[in-house]
C-alpha cells in the first residue's frame, strides 16, 4: 500500500494485516503522493521530489 495516512481511528483491519506481514506500507507525504499520481497519469515512469534532499537523513542514498 502506498499512502500518506494508512488508517482511521476506529479501523483495526490495516493494523492487523501490517503486523502479520500481509501488507507492505510505503508512507509518502501528501504532496508527493499527488505528484506521483499526476505523473503516472501523464505516463511518466518516475519523478524527482526533493523531500529530504541534502539532509542527514538522505546521506548515502545517492545524493551527489
Amino acid at each position: 500500500m502506498i499512502c500518506s495516512f494508512p488508517r482511521q481511528v476506529d479501523s483495526q483491519i490495516f493494523d492487523g494485516l501490517y503486523r502479520r506481514g500481509e501488507v507492505e506500507l510505503e508512507l509518502v507525504p501528501q504532496g508527493n503522493l499527488a505528484a506521483r499520481i499526476q505523473a503516472a497519469g501523464a505516463g511518466l515512469g518516475a519523478i524527482f521530489t526533493p523531500t529530504g534532499y541534502g539532509t542527514p537523513l538522505a546521506e548515502g542514498k545517492g545524493n551527489p
